[in-house]
């Protein structure tokens, strides 16, 4: 394997952030709102498939979990096709916030792109797909 490739995604999410996140008050966002974000969109889940989707050990997302289910922002089901199993579901008030977080990154990243013209939009737009697209395969 071309060790090019490795430093290049290594040294792409510096710059990711640097373009995106900078600016952003670290009091806007909650310790766990990514993934209090990612249960909002894809919610219903076991806990396991919430740690291999998010590479995040078991230990960890549960410590995640308590905290957001204190907070009042999600909430524990028994699986009906499963008594075994616990899935993760957002409150009315997690879906709230995660809407609200997910609104204000949106603005955010808009406005840091608005210095693009469409011609560069449309192929950042293709590089990332792109990205998305392979990334998800590793």
């Amino acid at each position: 394997m071309k060790t090019d490739v490795i430093d290049d995604v290594i040294r792409i999410m510096p710059v990711m952030h640097k373009s995106f996140f900078r600016d952003l008050r670290k009091t806007d966002f909650r310790k766990y709102t990514g993934i209090l974000m990612s249960i909002y969109e894809d919610g219903g889940h076991s806990m396991s498939y919430y740690c291999k989707k998010m590479y995040i050990s078991k230990p960890n997302f549960t410590k995640a979990i308590d905290a957001l289910t204190i907070d009042g922002l999600v909430e524990r089901r028994v699986d009906p096709s499963d008594r075994r199993k616990t899935n993760i579901y957002t409150t009315e008030l997690g879906k709230e916030e995660a809407i609200s977080k997910w609104n204000m990154l949106r603005a955010h990243a808009k406005k840091r792109l608005e210095v693009l013209s469409e011609d560069e939009l449309n192929e950042l737009h293709g590089h990332v797909l792109g990205m998305h697209r392979i990334l998800e395969k590793v």
